[in-house]
């Protein structure tokens, strides 16, 4: 396979600087001239660029220079290719008239720009990526299949919860964690995204918009409730509006992705961010060890596993700690995936309410007159959560196949690929916490952090018991 490629030179820093690109019929020439006082002589190295690899080929070099002052004296490189494709390189002393000249067969630089069917493999998009993270996949798989036996001995605790609280441990002793990074963020944020789109294999659709309709009047309470606090605690202690605004939001919503919805219209800065993302993942972390126990303790039905998931879905945050939580609830006490199910469904009709928030916000700050930042654009396509529809489609296509005659059993294995990798995606988010950041971010956004999440679990809990779902 032959592969673009540019005939250059190598520099006095060592970097490549491109002077012609293979096949052109114009030649092209560059001055060049010394580096060192009183240079008596100059070597030219040509180089070939191609796919980010660059080659020798020959030297070009001119002998008994002047003795000039660095920078003086000029040198005439000029390259070419003939009727044959050979390329035709040479440097000239302008003051001297001393050349040299050099001819680089096709066939030879040719061989530079061609690759072996390995070689053209190995560059391709998805195996680049596979390089990337396969270091940070590789060690959350371990972890997971660690936790995995343990959550087996010990289904109280799960395997999701010790996955977590592995990787925490070990964060606090990896430090320089290098080619596991990109790695272990895939395994948070994509391979979380799969775990949600596998669960759709085996959901009646019909069901998940019933369920979203359920849970709806609650989801408003509560983001109604989050933004009230936030605003009251903004006024009374004087806490950053662009924090106030962003836990509020990461509380009602969704933790990151509303996040990233959100601070460019609001210009929050990187330490705002950082405090935010720090809060709500503490208070991640509590609910998904200290839910259901608490849900245990007040009697939720241990019987059916939607009322936990719909308590779930709608009083933690984020999808990954009630994921979490749901998966714990359902294997202690043997649910199989209700509570899963339940709290996924909910989770993303809850996120959808980001893009009403995002338009309030929006208008608030502009009847406000809030000008003191200039708003930035906010990229949708990268911060709307495609895998929703990826999630609907999965569903839709499951409950035509399954009214078609498929027997539902057929699923089951997708829903044993989504709790595994659920577990991975604890690990890597537990390897990936910074309990420094957190500690860093002060006593005012812990604060209004623990103000949303004690009210919003008691709001959720309180309209569930009126609704008499449990």
């Amino acid at each position: 396979m032959m592969i673009p490629s540019t005939i250059g030179i190598k520099l006095a820093d060592g970097s490549f600087c491109p002077v012609i690109m293979t096949g052109t019929r114009y030649p092209s020439t560059l001055q060049l001239t010394t580096v060192h006082n009183n240079q008596q002589k100059i070597r030219v190295d040509v180089l070939i660029e191609a796919a980010q690899r660059v080659d020798y080929l020959d030297s070009l070099t001119i002998d008994h220079l002047e003795s000039k002052t660095a920078g003086m004296p000029t040198i005439e490189l000029q390259m070419s290719f003939d009727d044959n494709n050979n390329l035709q390189a040479r440097i000239v002393d302008l003051d001297s008239k001393y050349r040299q000249e050099l001819c680089i067969p096709h066939e030879l630089y040719a061989k530079k720009t061609s690759l072996s069917f390995f070689e053209t493999v190995k560059r391709t998009k998805i195996i680049k990526k596979i390089y990337e993270i396969w270091f940070g996949v590789a060690i959350s798989a371990l972890i997971t299949f660690f936790s995995w036996i343990l959550g087996k001995q010990f289904p109280i605790i799960g395997a999701s919860v010790i996955a977590l609280v592995t990787g925490m441990i070990l964060a606090l002793v990896w430090k320089n964690k290098g080619k596991a990074i990109a790695g272990l963020k895939f395994t948070a944020n994509e391979l979380l995204q799969a775990t949600v789109i596998f669960l759709g294999f085996g959901m009646d659709i019909n069901g998940i918009f019933k369920t979203g309709k359920e849970a709806l009047p609650i989801i408003i309470c509560t983001i109604i409730v989050s933004q009230l606090l936030a605003f009251i605690l903004y006024k009374s202690i004087h806490l950053s509006a662009n924090i106030a605004i962003l836990i509020g939001t990461g509380f009602a919503v969704g933790g990151g992705g509303a996040i990233a919805f959100i601070a460019p219209i609001i210009a929050a800065d990187n330490e705002d961010i950082a405090q935010t993302i720090s809060v709500i993942f503490l208070f991640n972390i509590l609910s998904a060890l200290f839910f259901p126990t608490l849900a245990q303790l007040i009697g939720v039905s241990t019987v059916n596993g939607e009322p936990f998931g719909l308590f779930a879905g709608t009083a933690i945050h984020n999808i990954s700690a009630a994921a979490t939580a749901a998966s714990s609830w359902d294997t202690l006490w043997g649910l199989g995936s209700q509570a899963l199910d339940k709290t996924i469904t909910v989770k993303l009709t809850r996120t959808l309410t980001i893009i009403p928030i995002t338009f309030a916000i929006l208008g608030g700050r502009f009847f406000l007159g809030n000008r003191q930042h200039p708003q930035q654009k906010t990229d949708f396509k990268k911060a709307f959560p495609l895998f929703i529809i990826y999630f609907l489609v999965v569903s839709g296509i499951t409950t035509l196949l399954v009214r078609h005659g498929l027997n539902p059993k057929i699923f089951a294995p997708f829903k044993v690929l989504s709790n595994f990798f659920l577990v991975m995606s604890m690990a890597a988010i537990g390897l990936n916490s910074n309990m420094i950041a957190l500690i860093k971010s002060g006593i005012k956004p812990l604060l209004l952090g623990a103000c949303c999440w004690i009210s919003i679990a008691a709001v959720t809990l309180f309209m569930q018991k009126s609704m008499g779902i449990w």
